[in-house]
């Protein structure tokens, strides 16, 4: 089986503040290939612009819907969606 590209994820915009304290706020829903793709070792590559972000990522916080029971972190350094 393949494993997840970066041209595999589809990002849609929920809602965005502008302004806010800390700049921009998104609430994004991301969506990982076809279900047959698996999980690349070290992480999805997940780039700050694919997400919107023109410069940098400051936090990333993952609510996961699917009750997986991963806990997701986001590797700036690396640009990746790391799960644990």
């Amino acid at each position: 089986m393949a494993d997840i590209a970066a041209s595999d994820v589809t990002v849609s915009v929920l809602s965005k503040e502008e302004g806010s304290v800390k700049g921009r706020v998104f609430n994004l829903g991301l969506a990982f290939g076809n279900g047959a793709l698996t999980y690349p070792s070290g992480g999805v590559p997940l780039s700050a612009s694919a997400l919107g972000c023109p410069n940098a990522i400051d936090s990333l916080v993952v609510y996961d819907a699917g009750g997986s029971g991963y806990q997701w972190e986001y590797d700036r350094t690396n640009q990746k969606l790391r799960g644990f």
